[in-house]
């Protein structure tokens, strides 16, 4: 497989880039859901649905994926994706505690970022790694290309239970599962056009 050329650190800027989206969206989206004069009109289900898609699971895990995929190093890639689930978590506690719905401080909040912190290391070096990998050569990328499905269709059937079978949610839910998959398969057909 051919590898493009690109700067060192593209993977992490295009990481962090997100993650700060990704963050201070869900954040502000979740202040935003909270108002009382959103739950009835269509704008009030418009903030509904940005709230579940940032933050899903799989949105936040795709982030160390993406920074992964793009980041040149196999060194690299987890640390890219590890610093970029840091940032993203970081951003949307920020927001929170200073202009969202969490303005009590950052102090009752340790426990909740130190928790999503170490998931941000263990999901951010295993997702980094399997961005990487999906860019490579041979078998072993297959296991990175089917990632982000097998992300998806794992939320899925793990929060299936919590969500009470609502057909909103899980239509929003096989929705996040269908694009991974098509994200999979144009992976797969780009992997097969380059070799």
């Amino acid at each position: 497989m051919s590898e493009v050329a690109r700067p060192h650190f593209v993977g992490l800027t295009v990481g962090l880039v997100l993650a700060i989206g990704v963050g201070v969206g869900a954040a502000a989206l979740d202040k935003l859901s909270s108002e009382s004069y959103l739950h009835s009109d269509t704008w009030g289900i418009v903030v509904g649905v940005g709230r579940f898609v940032l933050n899903s699971g799989v949105v936040w895990g795709i982030l160390a994926f993406v920074a992964g995929r793009l980041t040149r190093r196999a060194w690299a890639a987890p640390l890219s994706g590890v610093i970029t689930l840091s940032v993203a978590v970081g951003a949307y506690y920020l927001y929170a505690a200073t202009l969202g719905d969490r303005v009590w401080g950052i102090r009752p909040l340790l426990p909740s970022i130190t928790r999503w912190m170490l998931v941000a290391i263990v999901a951010g070096l295993v997702l980094g790694f399997l961005g990487w990998l999906s860019r490579r050569a041979g078998r072993a990328a297959l296991i990175g290309i089917a990632t982000p499905t097998l992300v998806a269709l794992g939320a899925f059937v793990v929060a299936l239970p919590s969500y009470g079978y609502d057909p909103f949610l899980l239509g929003l839910n096989l929705v996040v599962v269908a694009v991974c998959g098509v994200w999979s398969m144009v992976m797969l057909r780009a992997r097969r056009a380059d070799a």
